[in-house]
Order: structure tokens, then C-alpha cells, then sequence
């Protein structure tokens, strides 16, 4: 139980930290969380920023919404 509380703080910051740099993950799933090696096995990492997106441009102004249909990252 300990393990599995300290693996989703650490997965909470790093998605905190994305935040502060103004994006989105959109695409939280345990395929995309990956465990250290080494030295680092105690390190959670996010890949696959595909689907990340930027919510706050340049100058600071929120990027407005835009309405799609479909699902995000649906290939048919």
C-alpha cells in the first residue's frame, strides 16, 4: 500500500509540474508511467506527450477552447 501511495504522489507532481509549465497531459494511463532503473528505481517518469496540450499561450492569455467531434487521438 505504501508503495502504491508513493507512486501516485510522484505521478500527481509530475503532472503538477506540466501544469506550472502550461500544458495538459490528457493522457494519463499506466502505459504511460514508467519506473527508474538503477540508481533511479525509485524515479517516476510520463512518456508519450502526444496528446499533451498547451493551454496558456506566449503572451500569457488562455488559449481559448475548441469544440471537436470525434475522440482525441482516434485513428480509424
Amino acid at each position: 500500500m505504501k508503495t502504491v501511495c508513493m507512486i501516485g504522489l510522484q505521478v500527481l507532481n509530475r503532472l503538477e509540474k506540466l501544469h506550472k509549465l502550461n500544458f495538459l497531459y490528457r493522457d494519463v494511463k499506466p502505459e504511460n508511467i514508467c519506473i527508474g532503473t538503477g540508481n533511479k528505481f525509485t524515479e517516476i517518469t510520463l512518456i508519450d506527450f502526444g496528446l499533451a496540450k498547451q493551454f496558456i499561450d506566449s503572451n500569457g492569455n488562455h488559449i481559448p477552447e475548441t469544440i471537436k467531434k470525434g475522440v482525441v487521438g482516434y485513428i480509424p
